[in-house]
Order: C-alpha cells, then sequence, then structure tokens
C-alpha cells in the first residue's frame, strides 16, 4: 500500500481502517511523488507503444512524459493552463522544470482564453 497523507471521508466505526502515514525530509519532494506515475506510464507504454503521449498538465504529466520521451523515442504534447505559467513566476526550480518540460513538447495545447 503506498502512502497516505489525508483521509477526507474517514468513517469513525468504520471496520477498515486507512493507516495514515506522513513521510518528511526528502521523500516528500513534489518531484519524487511522479516516481509511480512514471514507472506505471513506462509499462504501459511498452506495453502499448503508442504513437503520441499527452500530458494534461506539465508538472507530474509533463515530467512523465518528458522522460519516456527521451527514453523511447516518442514524441509528446502538453495541454498548458494560464494559471500554472502565472504560479510559477518566483520560483526559480519550478520554472527551470516547467521550461525544460515545455520546450522537450512538440506540441503545446492552450486551454486558456
Amino acid at each position: 500500500m503506498g502512502v497516505v497523507t489525508s483521509v477526507e471521508a474517514a468513517e469513525p466505526d468504520a471496520d477498515d481502517h486507512v493507516k495514515v502515514t506522513h513521510i518528511g525530509g526528502i521523500l516528500n519532494r513534489r518531484l519524487l511523488k511522479t516516481l509511480p506515475l512514471i514507472a506505471a506510464a513506462r509499462r504501459l507504454a511498452l506495453q502499448h507503444r503508442p504513437d503520441w503521449l499527452l500530458a494534461m498538465t506539465w508538472t507530474h504529466d509533463g515530467v512523465a512524459a518528458r522522460w519516456l520521451s527521451a527514453r523511447l523515442k516518442v514524441p509528446y504534447a502538453v495541454v498548458v493552463h494560464g494559471s500554472e505559467l502565472l504560479e510559477s513566476r518566483g520560483r526559480v526550480l519550478r520554472r527551470l522544470v516547467m521550461r525544460h518540460v515545455l520546450n522537450g513538447s512538440q506540441q503545446l495545447i492552450a486551454n486558456s482564453q
């Protein structure tokens, strides 16, 4: 079972209990949370051999798509939301990762007016 950091709808009298664990430090970093996504996407990409990858955001999906694209030689597209671009202002590492993901994509799809 993976690490659960919050439980929204826990019933106090439920027979099944979910153990809630918070791991701090390096294991709690956002980019490390993408490792299970990358592993699952890699398995599916090797099984189905897609012509394109589509990342619905530049963050988790985009990092996974960039990694898979480089290793499997499959092009990828990223859906870009205007609010995501503005959220990276003043955050150097976030902006560098975003630039790396967006510059590596073959198509950008704007989801803003």
